[in-house]
């Protein structure tokens, strides 16, 4: 498969989850930085750099894709083989969205948060 091909699926994909993919001048805002999984009151974000290429966009969408509970959610062998391998490079127990709380012992807020850094994976209800 090619990286086109893949890329296409992986954005399918992560909108199925419920993320929306945006493609931004993230350079301009913050040198160095290619993108990363964001929530934005309750809502899934995957902010991507427009000037990345294929690779990192796909290395991106990995990350992000395997921090969710994909079972049960259809997808090709090839990609799922794909999102294993990162799982397994990565491993985090699934938790569903919902169970982040405000407690500010806890670390998380109940706002805007960045989760491309965090450990925590998601379980989307469909």
């Amino acid at each position: 498969m090619g990286d086109s091909r893949l890329l296409e699926q992986l954005e399918e994909l992560a909108g199925r989850l419920g993320i929306r993919v945006r493609y931004e001048n993230l350079q301009k805002m913050n040198p160095g930085m290619t993108g990363g999984l964001c929530r934005v009151n309750g809502e899934f974000h995957l902010l991507v750099d427009r000037r990345t290429g294929r690779q990192e966009r796909i290395g991106l969408f990995l990350g992000a894709l395997k921090r969710f509970e994909l079972n049960g959610i259809y997808m090709t062998p090839k990609l799922r083989s794909l999102l294993e391998e990162s799982l397994a490079v990565g491993a985090a127990e699934p938790m569903n969205p919902e169970d982040l709380s405000s407690d500010p012992g806890s670390g998380q807020t109940g706002g805007d948060e960045h989760t491309g850094t965090d450990p925590e994976r998601f379980e989307v209800n469909q």
